[in-house]
């Protein structure tokens, strides 16, 4: 299934900014999937964004010259916090998905019934 979905977007299958992806593996495919997403139009940040819109999140891109100072001043925060950390804990459990798979599982399966 990875190889799959992989092949689908380098094929030119284009994802929606709108989009949230998550996209599970096994541990052997791992490596592969992550260096497959790296090139794939910086999906990964744009999601990132928008659970730090939400307020899950707090993003700080490695390029950035002061990403070190602003890392260090973010687990300041965070480490001096309860509230704050109880507060982002609180807002990305908003995006759990306890039945992913399975919902995952019934979506291929109509796509699959649909095509075939």
């Amino acid at each position: 299934m990875n190889q799959i979905v992989t092949r689908a977007f380098a094929d030119g299958l284009q994802i929606p900014s709108d989009w949230e992806i998550v996209h599970q593996t096994g541990h052997a495919d791992v490596a592969v999937i992550r260096e497959f997403y790296t090139s794939a139009n910086d999906h990964q940040m744009c999601n990132a964004r928008l659970l730090e819109k939400d307020g899950a999140a707090i993003v700080i891109e490695e390029r950035h010259r002061k990403a070190d100072v602003t890392t260090g001043a973010a687990l300041s925060k965070l480490l001096g916090s309860a509230d704050e950390r109880q507060r982002l804990s609180n807002r990305i459990r908003t995006f759990a998905s306890p039945n992913a798979t399975v919902e995952t599982m019934q979506l291929l399966g109509e796509v699959v019934g649909e095509s075939g």
